[in-house]
């Protein structure tokens, strides 16, 4: 089967991993300001999710003021501006954004630490949507940053973020049917309770390379496992109207996939050999030399994992969840 090839992602998405430092400042982004490049699946995201970015119930006629944060490259950003043409749009990251596209009129780049950053636009309760993806690796205390984003929403407006839960579920060999992981909506208390089918799905005994890196991530306070945590972290926050909904993320390749399940394969695949190894080593430096064997060790089950991602029927959850401010 041909899968969508992924050079057109590389134009846009693009983000890097070389040094792939950890930083010491509170509740920054933690990897991040790189050389060597890796590409975000933005558009494969788009492709997974039925071809939508978001999903809060927004009256787009009504939207005066977004925001995009962890924006990399812009390429949220530009879709939220073209999405909502009439609304200030404003990406923030910790690094600058490079041009790689023309920058519309609408959106405003900052430069700076949300949790933290002193800016007359960054007003409390002026935001109709505030929106995040894939902050799992930049982010060291997801409570003061939804708390953050629930502060800056205007009463009514909406917080919407997709992360991934990093527990590498696997398929039997006599499951035929793959319907459970079709998209659907789930709940607090269905994810509390474990209840949901493909719960028996996850891994009794984790790859050793996946508990070592959630282990060494943990040192700094980054949860590889936030997306299934977000749900809760709203309610927490006041927010109401949760709706939470999960995606299935192929983190191997098998025959049943569809067409662009296969190109995300290929995209973790790529990501799994180069920037796994790389991301763990660079933990297990920071984290100190009482780490050196494990973290070899750990490389080497990275490696195992990707010789046998062929045929393999592992999976990660995707979750998208979007909460509203009481107003």
């Amino acid at each position: 089967m041909t899968t969508p090839s992924l050079a057109k992602y590389e134009e846009e998405c693009v983000v890097t991993i070389d040094e792939v430092e950890l930083s010491e400042a509170e509740d920054e982004r933690t990897f991040h300001d790189t050389n060597a490049a890796y590409v975000l699946p933005n558009e494969l995201l788009r492709q997974i999710m039925g071809n939508k970015v978001f999903h809060a119930p927004l009256d787009q006629a009504n939207i005066q003021k977004t925001l995009d944060i962890g924006c990399g490259t812009g390429a949220v950003t530009h879709e939220m501006a073209c999405t909502f043409p009439n609304a200030q749009v404003f990406g923030a990251d910790l690094s600058p954004v490079p041009q790689v596209r023309q920058k519309l009129s609408n959106i405003q780049y900052v430069q700076g630490n949300i949790i933290n950053i002193n800016d007359a636009r960054f007003e409390r309760n002026s935001f109709d949507l505030i929106f995040s993806r894939l902050l799992v690796l930049g982010m060291s205390n997801w409570k003061a940053y939804v708390e953050r984003c629930v502060s800056l929403a205007k009463p009514g407006g909406w917080v919407e973020m997709h992360d991934f839960s990093n527990a590498i579920h696997h398929v039997p060999a006599h499951v035929s049917s793959l319907e459970h992981l079709r998209p659907h909506a789930i709940s607090i208390s269905e994810i509390a309770a474990a209840s949901h089918p493909t719960d028996a799905y996850q891994h009794p005994s984790p790859w050793l390379w996946e508990t070592t890196f959630g282990k060494l991530l943990a040192l700094k306070d980054v949860d590889l496992y936030c997306g299934s945590k977000i749900p809760s972290l709203f309610a927490e926050a006041g927010l109401t109207d949760i709706r939470i909904e999960r995606y299935m993320i192929p983190y191997s390749r098998w025959k049943d996939l569809t067409e662009v399940e296969r190109a995300f394969a290929d995209y973790l695949e790529t990501f799994a050999r180069d920037v796994v190894p790389v991301a763990i080593r660079k933990a297990g430096e920071n984290a100190g030399p009482e780490y050196a064997q494990e973290v070899e060790e750990a490389i080497r089950d990275v490696r195992r994992y990707h010789e046998a991602f062929e045929g393999g029927r592992n999976f990660l959850w995707m979750y998208v969840v979007c909460g509203r401010k009481p107003e």
